[in-house]
């Protein structure tokens, strides 16, 4: 720009004084002087032209590398390290290796223990039945968690087998009473180390309806400060994934302390060919409607896959995905069967639980 500037924006001295513009000399020096001036003016103007086609091929090929630079270098989470599926117990142990580092809702010891003696990680043992009944907590809590506390879950954490607990899911929807649940995360919370994980999913009508499964009010003021992961669960049966990040942005976020820490638990199953339009790509949800999926539930899932990865490994408020579900529930029945016989999506699932556990996020 400078070189630029200097040859064509000031303005040039004149080669010759007015005198000897007037009358000049036809000596053999002269004329040679007039070639030598001319030769560089020549050569400058050249060079001028070479700089600027540069200037515009190094333009054009910043245009178009531009999106490309953009996806290779996506934002990462640095906190997003956990990735399961929910009953993946089911699988076999050559199945879950490399692409997922954790269970949640395994009540089964001996499996946990086999997970982690595999070299599969830590887990999270489901404690849901030690401490909730169908409704409300147990009048015995305290005792009853004191024993699964010292005979096994201490025992299994000394031993790297667990990171923690899974209290249970979807425990208000449930019509637990709110002071149950924060009464439930307060005493494990006080029991276990301050390293331990407690974590529990919850179901969106809870915060956006402010009611339970039946009906009845509840409210629900913040997560439990026992509670460190909390998720919500959202399918597009119910809404579109944008209306999940906007419960979880309204709704959830709002309610977490700072030392709380988030879990996005997405749809990941198929359905009867009769059923499918409405459970994986409902035009009628409480968001509005989801993208046509004309039948084709993986189409449906794998665009919430991807979406959902993108998502979390951009907000750190994420620590982990636990997509729903991997083992079939009941054959021919809705939401069956589940990822562990979708090819398409299973491969694409390993692959993100795969970056995710390994820590090098990345594009799938």
């Amino acid at each position: 720009k400078k070189f630029k500037n200097t040859l064509l924006i000031s303005p040039s001295p004149p080669l010759l004084s007015a005198a000897q513009q007037a009358s000049p000399p036809c000596s053999i020096s002269y004329l040679f002087l007039c070639a030598a001036i001319f030769q560089v003016r020549f050569h400058a103007a050249m060079l001028l032209k070479s700089l600027v086609l540069f200037a515009r091929v190094v333009t054009v090929f910043a245009v178009f590398a531009g999106p490309c630079a953009a996806e290779s270098t996506a934002p990462t989470n640095p906190n997003l390290r956990y990735f399961s599926i929910w009953d993946l117990d089911t699988g076999s142990i050559a199945d879950l290796k490399g692409w997922n580092n954790f269970l949640f809702t395994s009540a089964n010891t001996s499996e946990i223990s086999v997970y982690h003696a595999a070299g599969l990680g830590s887990s999270l043992l489901n404690v849901r039945w030690v401490l909730f009944n169908a409704s409300s907590i147990w009048p015995d809590v305290e005792a009853r968690w004191n024993a699964t506390l010292q005979e096994t879950v201490l025992p299994l954490l000394a031993k790297g087998a667990l990171f923690g607990v899974f209290l249970g899911d979807e425990l208000c929807w449930a019509c637990i009473p709110y002071a149950d649940l924060a009464r439930a995360a307060s005493l494990v919370r006080a029991t276990l180390p301050p390293a331990a994980i407690v974590y529990y999913n919850e179901a969106y009508p809870v915060f956006t309806d402010g009611k339970c499964i039946d009906g009845t009010p509840i409210a629900y003021p913040s997560v439990p400060a026992g509670v460190t992961w909390v998720s919500i669960d959202y399918y597009p049966n119910e809404g579109t994934f944008q209306g999940a990040q906007a419960i979880y942005h309204n709704l959830l976020f709002p309610r977490m302390a700072a030392h709380q820490a988030a879990i996005w638990v997405p749809p990941a199953y198929d359905a009867p060919p009769a059923h499918a339009d409405a459970l994986c790509c409902s035009a009628h949800t409480r968001d509005g409607a989801n993208p046509p999926c004309q039948g084709n539930c993986t189409r449906a899932m794998l665009d919430w896959a991807r979406e959902s990865y993108n998502w979390v490994r951009s907000d750190s408020r994420f620590v982990g995905l636990t997509p729903w579900h991997y083992s079939t529930y009941a054959p021919g029945q809705d939401f069956n069967p589940g990822l562990a016989q979708m090819p398409a999506l299973l491969q694409l699932w390993r692959a993100i639980g795969a970056e995710i556990v390994s820590g090098r996020l990345g594009d799938v």
